[in-house]
């Protein structure tokens, strides 16, 4: 039902708009002005991937770092608590949970 409203609504706002004035010449000034932009846009993309990059890869020594003395901390807590198991090696719980914090803030960066 929902669907059948959509589709009545597109079609009556797809008759408003096919009555659109035609485009004034203008010597391809608005296609300058748009390539100008998706150039821009473009631009600031890749130079965003790259910055990316960089600071992802000048985060990892000191993230594995903090993943480390994590994990140590976390065997010392859970030896404490009488929690521990196997190895005793907790760096990769410990970047599991930096990943699981860090993440929907990642997300929210990209999305904007």
């Amino acid at each position: 039902m929902h669907e059948v409203h959509e589709q009545r609504e597109e079609s009556r706002l797809a008759a408003l708009f096919s009555g659109a004035l035609a485009l004034p010449e203008d010597d391809g000034f608005s296609g300058r002005v748009r390539q100008r932009i998706r150039r821009r846009t473009w631009i600031r993309r890749a130079v965003l991937a790259g910055a990316v990059i960089v600071g992802a890869l000048v985060a990892l020594q000191p993230t594995y770092e903090l993943a480390q003395v994590a994990g140590e901390s976390m065997g010392h807590v859970l030896s404490q608590l009488g929690w521990t198991g196997g190895s005793g090696d907790y760096r990769i719980l410990a970047l599991g949970l930096l990943a699981a914090i860090l993440s929907p803030l990642v997300v929210s960066m990209l999305e904007e």
